[in-house]
């Protein structure tokens, strides 16, 4: 029987094979490995259908939220299951995928005519956010989600519905459905949490250009092109700020780096991934420099010290929305 911590370091992103044709096979970055972990109830329960519950109290350590249904989470376990299908052609891996999708096709809820959005339903101190909020990458994994069912079941209303949510990343995050924010130097992000100041979660970043990305190749679409660009060009200027000089960033908004598990298993795969798709040296850079990190056992020291005071704090005085 394995560690919880060796499972956990199992999770770590691999990268996708087939990831150029205009018919989507495997994603940027496989979720295989997150079938079995999903499926242990490790986040939290799956419902009768099949549909995982995440239990932030017990899985983050987030009180006062309890078992609740993430459309990220779901697309992430529809994506793992749509590679096993592709990788075995059993059939029970296809079923268990349309279940997911048959659970994202019930809760998509309309932004008036032309954008579809998946809200979460509950609050998340971390960021301040209040249920229901929005986040560019549910609206991205979702959308690659449902353009492999619309493939798979060659149904032109799945893909109908990937374009609305795809169509989010057009709309200024202050705005009714919108995820996207310019700052000051011009520069396009899409926000997996929506937050005053930004808080430019980095996988969040990339994790919603790979929608926009699969979005282009199975309908060329211009515009989701330019802002798959855009985004890929905002990154390759600002991947800087997320370098400690020992450690990844998990934002660009809280006083704290990323946890090891992020560092190792998430940013770097990521950014292997973009520099493959995108052709920009700077990602192989940064991602091999923090590999190099992940090897040092100073660094690794100093990460994981990096906010100690802080953190005795927020103990003492139970502040929201710190690093956890």
């Amino acid at each position: 029987m394995i560690s919880e911590q060796e499972r956990i370091r199992r999770l770590r992103l691999t990268m996708g094979t087939r990831i150029r044709e205009s018919v989507l096979h495997e994603y940027y970055v496989s979720f295989k490995n997150w079938v079995p972990f999903v499926e242990s109830e490790a986040f939290g329960p799956l419902d009768e259908e099949g549909i995982p519950l995440v239990d932030y109290g017990r899985y983050s350590g987030i009180a006062g939220i309890g078992q609740v249904y993430f459309s990220v989470t779901t697309a992430q376990y529809a994506l793992g299951l749509f590679e096993m299908w592709l990788e075995t052609g059993v059939e029970k891996w296809k079923q268990k995928f349309l279940n997911q999708v048959r659970w994202l096709e019930s809760n998509a809820e309309p932004v008036g005519d032309a954008v579809m959005v998946w809200p979460a339903r509950f609050d998340f101190p971390i960021y301040g956010l209040k249920g229901p909020w929005i986040s560019s990458m549910a609206q991205s994994q979702v959308a690659s989600v449902l353009l492999r069912a619309s493939q798979m079941e060659k149904r032109d209303d799945l893909r109908q519905m990937a374009e609305k949510a795809i169509a989010s990343f057009s709309i200024a995050s202050g705005e009714p459905g919108g995820v996207s924010f310019v700052d000051g130097e011009g520069d396009v992000w899409f926000e997996e949490y929506i937050t005053s100041p930004p808080a430019h979660v980095l996988n969040g970043f990339i994790f919603s250009l790979f929608g926009l990305l699969d979005f282009s190749r199975v309908t060329s679409d211009e515009k989701a092109k330019e802002l798959w660009w855009q985004g890929v060009g905002t990154l390759e200027r600002k991947l800087q700020l997320y370098d400690t000089g020992y450690w990844s960033r998990y934002d660009l908004l809280r006083d704290c780096v990323a946890s090891r598990f992020y560092h190792g298993n998430i940013h770097i795969p990521l950014l292997r991934a973009l520099h493959v798709l995108s052709g920009k040296s700077v990602f192989m850079h940064y991602a091999d420099r923090w590999e190099q990190y992940l090897s040092s056992r100073v660094c690794r020291m100093r990460a994981r010290f990096y906010d100690m005071p802080s953190r005795i704090l927020r103990k003492l005085t139970r502040r929201p929305g710190d690093c956890t």
